[in-house]
């Protein structure tokens, strides 16, 4: 499977759990074991709302891996990547190692 792939499946992927999450948040929280409440249900829709937005921006990008993929460095930086991912100056996400 490619990357391209694996980014269009993650895209659809959380579409899918969005339009699941906002009809019907007591599903998902009966899913996951948590309880069913006023406030549990509208955290569970914001997240669908926000599983939506990601899947749309996703399957929006002409390369999805870019979207989901903030950072690459080779293998040698990952002690520099964990800072990042740690200090987050850059509002990074995602940090891919390359080995060279």
């Amino acid at each position: 499977m490619s990357s391209q792939q694996l980014a269009n499946g993650v895209g659809w992927f959380s579409i899918g759990l969005g339009l699941a999450e906002i009809p019907t948040p007591y599903v998902a929280a009966n899913l996951i074991a948590v309880t069913d409440d006023s406030k549990t249900r509208k955290v569970l829709r914001f997240y669908g709302a926000r599983g939506l937005a990601a899947g749309c921006g996703i399957l929006s990008q002409s390369d999805p891996t870019n979207y989901v993929i903030t950072h690459r460095l080779a293998l040698e930086q990952a002690p520099q990547g964990y800072k990042v991912f740690r200090d987050r100056p850059d509002n990074c996400e995602k940090i891919v190692l390359k080995p060279n």
